[in-house]
């Protein structure tokens, strides 16, 4: 995911994404984005029991919590997406830690 950011993100969160990789690049620390946003895990090994809620909010735009296991640990994380020409994409991640990864890339790029 994180090498392929246009096939996952639409903006805002695709430009916060790719200024967040372009920044830890270039001073070989991690940045603000230092998890998989899409599982809102380090490591999805053994990810399993996945379920699906999506809401449609119109033609345009939509909501999903997603909720799963990874070993004894239950997560749940919500996605906002938007239509774009590219199709659907995520515009916006939250969980309980980081409720907007809109928010969270803002403040951490200040």
């Amino acid at each position: 995911m994180q090498d392929r950011p246009k096939a996952w993100f639409g903006e805002p969160l695709l430009g916060l994404v790719l200024r967040d990789q372009a920044a830890a690049k270039a001073s070989g620390e991690p940045g603000g984005l230092d998890f998989g946003p899409i599982c809102a895990c380090q490591d999805d090994t053994g990810l399993r029991g996945v379920a699906i809620a999506a809401q449609d909010e119109d033609a345009v735009r939509a909501k999903a919590v997603v909720g799963f296991r990874i070993g004894a640990q239950a997560i749940s994380v919500r996605y906002r997406l938007a239509r774009t020409e590219a199709g659907w994409r995520i515009v916006d991640v939250g969980t309980d830690d980081v409720p907007s990864l809109v928010k969270h890339l803002r403040r951490f790029s200040q």
